[in-house]
């Protein structure tokens, strides 16, 4: 099919209806109640068998040949098989996700997420948590961008010196990142992965308690026959 059809005195002078440009491009205008001509672009294509049309601005914003160019990018997308609707729609959607950091993150899922924490202090410390160890360094940061070595920077200092800490901070961050995803404000996998085993799980020496020595157990036994202790103690200790 020609394209490139339209001058540009037919274009400004188009009266009400669909004029073909070529190779999908349309200039489409309507007449609004007040008696007014709207001219605005259209790029017409078909999926599956199904047709489908894309806006591609109002001709007081797109000229001619910017509509054109527009339009030769549409047909290339379909050439290899994209939808242009589509991808438009991802790319607006990754366009927004750029602006979420992870504190804007965290905000959208605990709007949620505490709704089931009937205990206000694990409220509390949900955002205590955060904003001690990780708003910080991570807070004002794209949640789509943020890498792995960033965590880890974070939680090296605490991993061994505050172990039960480091282990909350982890997982909280994790069910963040896993919430971003979902809401696709992330692509990328989390960067929590892999970041327990790069640190190590041995976060501290276990200390065992000295064993009785076998010759004294007859003794012990017998003093805690007749100790004062409740029952179910004595019975627990034997």
């Amino acid at each position: 099919m020609p394209i490139n059809r339209l001058s540009q005195l037919e274009v400004t002078n188009a009266k009400v209806g669909m004029h073909s440009d070529g190779g999908g491009l349309y200039l489409q205008v309507t007449r609004t109640q007040a008696g007014q001509l709207n001219r605005s672009w259209l790029f017409r294509y078909s999926v599956g068998g199904r047709e489908r049309q894309m806006g591609l601005g109002a001709l007081t914003e797109v000229k001619l040949a910017d509509a054109r160019q527009k339009a030769a990018q549409c047909r290339q997308q379909r050439l290899d098989g994209i939808d242009p609707i589509e991808a438009r729609s991802n790319a607006r959607r990754t366009a927004e996700a750029s602006g979420v950091t992870f504190r804007r993150a965290f905000e959208i899922f605990f709007d949620v997420k505490s709704e089931s924490l009937s205990n206000p202090k694990h409220a509390k410390q949900w955002r205590s948590t955060l904003d001690t160890y990780v708003f910080p360094s991570i807070g004002d940061r794209a949640v789509a961008d943020i890498e792995a070595r960033e965590i880890l920077d974070l939680l090296t200092p605490i991993w061994f010196a505050k172990p039960e800490t480091a282990r909350r901070v982890l997982q909280r961050m994790e069910t963040v990142f896993k919430s971003a995803i979902l809401r696709g404000y992330r692509q990328r996998v989390s960067p929590c992965v892999g970041v327990k085993e790069e640190l190590g799980t041995r976060h501290q020496k276990v200390l065992n308690y000295r064993a009785l020595p076998y010759q004294r157990i007859h003794t012990f036994l017998t003093g805690l026959r007749i100790s004062n202790s409740q029952p179910a103690t004595s019975l627990a200790f034997e």
